[in-house]
């Protein structure tokens, strides 16, 4: 953490810089603590049939499970692996088992979905967006979470 790019933006900020003054510490934590509106971070998301229905409906769902089994018989050996793979993890349906979406490669597996036309762009995006959460106001500033012992850090400046 960059504490000095911190104190400069609390210095900035008349209600954090008041807080600072006022040793309101936690106060300028939970500022920076907010949600980003925009600013999207991977968190962990297992994704399994079960998960699967009950976010986007077994309606939505069934369609590319049966996407997946036809893929999972047809002559393209990786396209046929790379379903049968999904399938099994799909199947795990153990409290920790299936897929997990927030993974570089579960999300390159989606798109490769879409590029065959198994699965439309904004299901994809629904799927992969299970896989994120908003970033903090302070991560998206600072490319980590502030903490109290940041801000006190640069407090101390």
């Amino acid at each position: 953490m960059d504490v000095t790019s911190l104190r400069q933006d609390i210095d900035a900020n008349p209600e954090l810089s008041s807080a600072m003054a006022a040793n309101d510490l936690q106060f300028i934590v939970d500022k920076y603590a907010e949600d980003h509106p925009l600013l999207t971070v991977p968190s962990k998301f297992m994704l399994n049939k079960r998960v699967l229905y009950a976010e986007i409906g077994m309606f939505t769902a069934l369609p590319i499970i049966v996407a997946l089994e036809d893929l999972a018989s047809a002559p393209d050996r990786l396209g046929a692996l790379m379903a049968n793979e999904v399938l099994l993890l799909l199947n795990d349906l153990s409290p920790n088992g299936g897929v997990d979406i927030s993974h570089p490669e579960a999300r390159a597996m989606i798109d490769q979905l879409v590029a065959r036309g198994i699965l439309a762009q904004d299901l994809a995006d629904q799927v992969k967006a299970m896989g994120e959460v908003h970033a903090t106001k302070g991560f998206a500033m600072f490319g980590e979470n502030v903490t109290l012992e940041h801000v006190q850090q640069a407090q101390a400046l």
